[in-house]
């Protein structure tokens, strides 16, 4: 196992109920078992861009190239844990993107009006295992927020969340001005899906269909959202929160 899975285990198995408590066994990934990543969009030539690959899991500064603009990795944790919202006995996953040139398009030569599909699959776990919908978050980090935001920048808004719980509030830090709470639940007005499934292998698989319109910032004052028309982040990642299949509802961290 190489050094860099010591810190995303370590939030784990912060999220977890103390050991001395347990009487079950500790629900884990398997990260022997390598999931896959596909992302894909529509061209302006009609023939769209597909990338895919099969990651191990390691930290975001471990990311290699997928393809086309894109640098990619699979990891452990993500913004709930950091922030000290993971809930007790689940497991943080994400899947994340990097431009590999930061003065190209993140999606080249993406359509006008449309929308990124990734496909996150082959997530193995200690037991057959369903993840929670409601945990879903797309972050996006910017880097100079007077390209993004004009007058109105502010160096503490180089991030948008984009959240599938319409009463996500990232422990009180999102704002009208860094995120959009419920832009990818149902019910949404956005053209968003994200979508669930685990296999009879217990093999858990997420598909997110995400406008391209929701990869602007949250405070960017621009109308337009074609390519083109806004500061694109340098990074987004989608995250969500794993548990075992059978593991009774849990109550959502205050």
């Amino acid at each position: 196992m190489k050094p860099a899975f010591f810190a995303p285990i370590f939030v784990v198995l912060a999220n977890a109920v103390p050991l001395t408590n347990r009487s079950e066994p500790v629900f884990l990934v398997d990260s022997e078992h390598h999931p896959h990543v596909a992302i894909s969009w529509p061209t302006k030539d009609g023939i769209g861009n597909a990338l895919e690959a099969v990651r191990e899991y390691l930290a975001p500064n471990d990311r290699t190239p997928l393809g086309k603009n894109l640098s990619c990795y699979v990891g452990l944790g993500g913004n709930r844990g950091d922030l000290g919202l993971g809930r007790p006995g689940a497991v943080d996953v994400r899947v994340g993107f990097y431009k590999v040139d930061k003065s190209r398009p993140l999606f080249e030569n993406m359509a006008d009006g449309g929308a990124v599909t990734v496909v996150f699959s082959s997530l193995k776990f200690t037991a057959p295992a369903r993840a929670l919908p409601e945990t879903t978050v797309h972050h996006l980090k910017f880097e100079d927020p007077n390209n993004v935001l004009g007058c109105a920048g502010d160096p503490e808004l180089l991030v948008t969340w984009n959240t599938y719980d319409p009463l996500e509030t990232m422990g009180r830090r999102l704002n009208r001005r860094n995120g959009r709470a419920g832009v990818l639940g149902a019910g949404n007005t956005t053209g968003s899906k994200v979508t669930f499934t685990t296999d009879d292998k217990g093999l858990v698989t997420m598909t997110a269909v995400i406008p391209y319109a929701l990869f602007k910032h949250a405070d960017d004052p621009w109308l337009r959202s074609n390519p083109g028309d806004f500061i694109e982040p340098v990074h987004f990642h989608i995250e969500f929160e794993v548990v075992a299949k059978d593991a009774p509802d849990i109550q959502k961290p205050s």
